[in-house]
């Protein structure tokens, strides 16, 4: 059956497999809500998820909520009871999402599983609020002038060792020298991706991911601008190394995936930036067994992913698989880096 035990439920950050598990929702209502959150109020809700009042009171007796503050929700309330004709019709279609499953003993355990897994995630994000309040300040934002004289300072040897003409191996030694990680899990989310209203953006859309008193609003990933996946071996590290990671919401995370960043035929395009093609180059790996090579366009933040990215190519020479970085990709890095 499915969830129909009272629960702490966050309809506007809660996991679309999660959502499909409640009483009167399906896969076809779950995508609705996660495609139009967040909310401002129920109504909001019954309107852009295009709800019938039913589902909607269902889900507030299931104890489900949202960032802002509600009011109460009744099988009585007039604004709920009103629906025409043609949402009818519309609601319809996902007449087969809308009915119970029934589901075998192991399906209830991966459901716990799920649910248990979603609470992990909240505490993290206590955790990352508690970080964020205790280091944010919207006073000391950020020092120009002295984040200036630092980087004079740590570049300095380098400019005198080579007279001022810097190349890739010197300048990769010296990124090489001394690297530190940090615990981005304190500094990421919590302080350095943060705006100077204090809220936490998607690199890719600008949504807010976490308003200025440190709540959740979206859920969000790390967002690697070098995937992991493309590391020629285990020990690069590059995944701890917070200068190419930047705060995503985790639908615009999902549909970068792992694609190369770059600029080509648009063949799918989204609020998050653009899916484009290329023609493979000669001797470049067909990953994917095509002969069209798919790139990444993002909507805003071009520069920054493009530093980042070309940070990683020289802070960590070597330790990335060179087929995963295209001819149409590096040209487009090196153009906005």
């Amino acid at each position: 059956m499915a969830v129909c035990s009272p629960i702490e439920l966050d309809v506007n950050v809660a996991p679309r497999k999660l959502l499909c598990k409640l009483r009167g929702v399906g896969g076809g209502i779950a995508d609705r809500i996660a495609e139009h959150r967040p909310f401002a109020s129920w109504d909001d809700l019954a309107a852009r998820a295009r709800l019938k009042p039913k589902v909607v009171v269902e889900l507030h007796d299931l104890g489900a909520s949202h960032v802002a503050k509600l009011r109460p929700v009744h099988a009585a309330d007039s604004a709920l009871d009103q629906t025409s004709a043609a949402d009818d019709d519309m609601m319809r279609l996902d007449a087969d999402s809308d009915e119970e499953e029934v589901r075998s003993s192991s399906d209830n355990a991966k459901e716990i599983s799920e649910q248990t897994g979603w609470k992990n995630k909240l505490a993290r994000w206590q955790r990352h609020k508690a970080n964020f309040l205790e280091r944010f300040s919207t006073d000391q934002y950020f020092d120009d002038e002295q984040d200036r004289a630092v980087a004079d300072a740590y570049y300095a040897p380098l400019l005198v060792q080579t007279g001022g003409v810097v190349e890739y191996v010197a300048l990769s030694q010296l990124l090489h020298q001394g690297r530190r990680f940090g615990g981005r899990g304190k500094v990421l989310f919590p302080c350095l991706d943060r705006h100077p209203d204090g809220t936490l953006r998607c690199i890719y859309t600008g949504r807010i991911l976490s308003d200025s008193a440190g709540e959740l609003v979206l859920a969000c990933d790390e967002e690697h601008c070098v995937p992991q996946s493309w590391q020629a071996s285990k020990t690069a590290h590059t995944g701890r190394d917070v200068h190419h990671m930047f705060a995503a919401w985790k639908c615009a995370n999902g549909h970068r995936g792992n694609r190369p960043f770059g600029e080509g035929d648009v063949v799918k395009t989204g609020e998050w930036g653009d899916t484009c093609t290329v023609p493979r180059g000669e001797g470049e790996a067909a990953f994917d067994c095509k002969k069209q090579q798919a790139l990444f366009l993002p909507t805003m933040n071009r520069g920054a992913v493009a530093r980042a990215t070309l940070y990683i190519l020289t802070a960590y020479p070597g330790a990335m698989d060179s087929r995963r970085f295209p001819l149409a990709s590096l040209d487009w890095l090196f153009c906005l880096g």
